[in-house]
């Protein structure tokens, strides 16, 4: 006769969840019923909390219940017997995994036959698993009675040898996977995830391997707690309640100064941080290989020193949740161009293997700068005035399959403005040949010039690209006989308060009238961010033409609310000329307008109108007057 398997036996074959208390939210909901609930983990300091929607598992009977005991409502005594499917051959293979020699004064392993001695002698090999594997603490996941190498490795080779048995399925929704078991089929149960690993970018590890018990139905009432000793302490568990072995990792980019636009010449840090998966804490001969930053910047960041390296290149981890940062040494990890695109300004970052274990829980933290040397200036693209840089991260996901792994994404924009600025005479003729120089408190700003002189976009002064700048801009250009305003890019950069730019006309058109006092107004530009989400979303605009009179807007109705894209086209300015003296004015007054105003007043030797399209709000002017923004 067969030893009747004792009290620990279900206490320690729920490996992987057995505590009583914090798996299901509320008490009144602690499993009064025959199902296995598995539920996300808590997370903590060295592990963020998986999804479990949209997971799906399906779960293999191994062993069945007779002979339960009861005392007190809970259970106090049970026997096992194997499940349909399951033979001893399955279960011989799971213990050598777990023990290949054996263990002294327990089994002996003669030609992978296995023999019980001592207190196991008369047991079968599922009473022997029941009564001699348990785990003896907690693992990360926060389940009790799971801290187990030894039923790591069972559970896995029974993940293996069962995988094609009969199973209930289930797929995780509303926060939890209810796998609803049969009355008929409690007992001991494989519960192995199936969800594809597909690449899809859910940023997550697959599961390990599950074993955990159900309730134990006694003359018509199920019972869901075990009373048991640990040596001399009194334990008790629940069936059927158990936290998904499994963790998420996140990926999230940065840039320094969100609030602020950017010119040619702009240097910014970019910051990268993640997480390593607890890789080896549950499955200890998992060996990861890849754990890998793919950064694809826009064409317009240069990321790389003149030697190729990544510019400032830093790694730090974390193991307390990004609390402090500890630099990791250069030969944790590999930095190299990426050969595998067209793309000249990538570049991929991987850990060494030995590094994804050493760092295995812990946070990571990538930065880099990376510096503007151009501007996406096609105002045909949906995309202009909008630098874009992303990251991917490929990691090992699979513990069950060494080669696969899975991908996250996130990205991260940097933005410019524009104006636009012609010249027409006193009706509505463009005009070419005015020069205008562009200073901010009295120093020039230097442009870099389009080959076709359509486009000046502005370049930081202390950058390398400076020496190539020019300091005027001279306004229209001739686009196949016809002319065109000119584009101004670049402007208010790097700084999250208001620039005033002074334009100052230099040379008039042929024929037209520059005067002792040539034409000055200001312009002056205030990054804004609408949204506030702490990024820059668009550019408040205020052009001033002092004692130049008379001015033009284009009438169109905007409104200054905040928007849900970027706007970053602050209009068009229109300075007019004449040959005529009689057309200039006497006296002026002084007027100014936000994002979406030009003003003008009466000049001395030649006339200004400033004429703005800006796309923000409806102003009144000194007099009460209304102007519409184009």
């Amino acid at each position: 006769m067969h030893k009747r398997t004792g009290l620990a036996a279900i206490a320690l074959l729920s490996i992987t969840a057995t505590f009583a208390t914090g798996l299901i939210a509320n008490a009144d909901e602690t499993p009064a019923n025959n199902d296995i609930t598995i539920t996300a983990p808590a997370g903590g300091t060295n592990l963020i909390a998986p999804t479990v929607d949209g997971r799906t598992f399906k779960a293999i009977r191994i062993a069945g219940y007779k002979d339960v005991a009861v005392k007190d409502g809970k259970i106090t005594s049970f026997d096992l017997t194997l499940a349909d499917g399951v033979t001893d051959s399955a279960l011989t293979t799971a213990i050598l995994a777990a023990y290949p020699s054996g263990v002294e004064s327990v089994f002996t392993v003669t030609d992978g036959k296995i023999t019980l001695q001592g207190a196991y002698k008369n047991m079968t090999l599922i009473q022997f698993i029941g009564q001699y594997f348990y785990g003896n603490g907690s693992d990360v996941y926060g389940n009790t009675n799971a801290g187990s190498e030894a039923v790591r490795k069972l559970a896995d080779s029974l993940m293996g040898s069962l995988s094609s048995n009969p199973a209930i399925t289930a797929t995780g929704s509303d926060g939890k996977v209810v796998i609803d078991v049969p009355d008929d089929l409690e007992g001991l149960y494989l519960i192995v995830e199936t969800t594809p690993n597909t690449g899809e970018e859910r940023g997550e590890t697959i599961s390990r391997a599950m074993l955990t018990g159900t309730g134990a139905t006694v003359d018509g009432t199920i019972y869901t707690q075990v009373s048991t000793k640990h040596g001399d302490t009194d334990v008790i568990y629940t069936l059927g309640a158990l936290n998904l072995k499994a963790e998420k990792v996140t990926l999230d980019k940065e840039v320094e100064h969100p609030d602020q636009l950017i010119q040619i010449g702009t240097s910014r840090q970019f910051t990268i941080t993640t997480n390593v998966p607890n890789y080896q804490t549950d499955y200890p001969a998992w060996t990861p290989t890849t754990f890998q930053f793919t950064d694809n910047p826009s064409d317009n960041i240069d990321p790389f020193n003149t030697d190729g390296t990544v510019r400032n290149l830093k790694l730090q981890s974390s193991n307390d949740g990004g609390t402090t940062w500890t630099d990791m040494d250069a030969l944790e990890y590999t930095q190299a161009k990426n050969t595998t695109t067209e793309d000249a300004n990538d570049f991929i970052v991987a850990l060494t293997p030995e590094a994804i274990i050493a760092h295995q829980g812990d946070r990571i933290k990538l930065t880099y700068d990376g510096v503007i040397t151009s501007l996406q200036m096609d105002t045909a693209d949906a995309a202009a005035h909008t630098t874009m840089n992303t990251v991917d991260l490929d990691f090992s996901n699979n513990p069950n399959v060494a080669d696969d792994k899975t991908k996250l994404t996130d990205d991260v924009n940097l933005y410019d403005v524009k104006l636009d600025i012609e010249k027409t005479d006193m009706e509505t003729l463009k005009l070419l040949g005015a020069k205008f120089d562009v200073t901010v408190d009295g120093t020039k700003i230097k442009f870099i010039k389009s080959a076709n002189g359509d486009q000046y976009t502005a370049v930081k002064a202390d950058s390398d690209q400076a020496v190539n700048g020019v300091d005027s801009i001279s306004v229209g250009y001739d686009d196949n006989g016809a002319v065109k305003p000119v584009t101004i890019n670049g402007l208010a950069a790097d700084n999250s308060g208001a620039t005033v730019y002074t334009f100052t006309e230099t040379q008039a058109p042929e024929g037209y009238i520059l005067g002792a006092n040539p034409i000055t107004f200001t312009v002056t530009l205030t990054p804004k961010d609408a949204n506030s989400d702490g990024t820059v979303d668009g550019v408040d605009a205020a052009v001033d033409a002092g004692t130049f009179g008379n001015f033009v807007v284009n009438g169109a109705l905007n409104t200054n609310e905040p928007v849900s894209g970027h706007e970053f086209n602050v209009g068009q300015v229109t300075v007019k000329n004449t040959k005529n003296i009689s057309d200039l004015p006497q006296t002026g007054g002084t007027i100014s307008k936000t994002i979406g105003a030009a003003l003008a007043t009466g000049a001395f030797a030649t006339l200004l109108i400033v004429g703005v399209k800006l796309r923000r709000k409806q102003t009144s002017d000194e007099n009460g007057s209304t102007s519409s923004m184009a």
